[in-house]
């Protein structure tokens, strides 16, 4: 695989570093700034996912345990046969 880098859209994350399988990519000479570094682009941004309401996660885990359960009566209706 051929990888390129564009320098000059480079904002220092590390990202590149991170996910590089080879372990083939550094950061050299970056600059100690005194300066915060300016947000990410939304694009460039890691992947975060929102928090869940605690009602929507009680929801999610019940349609979970209704399908475990429809599973489990329908192995039962298979093993009386």
């Amino acid at each position: 695989m051929k990888v390129r880098i564009i320098e000059e859209r480079c904002i220092g994350c590390g990202l590149c570093i991170k996910v590089c399988p080879q372990g083939a990519i550094e950061l050299v000479g970056k600059k100690e700034s005194k300066e915060p570094s300016p947000p990410m682009p939304m694009q460039m941004q890691p992947f975060q996912p929102l928090p869940i309401p605690k009602e929507v996660e009680l929801m999610m885990i019940m349609g979970q345990l209704k399908m475990i359960e429809s599973m489990l009566l329908g192995m039962k209706e298979w093993i009386e046969k």
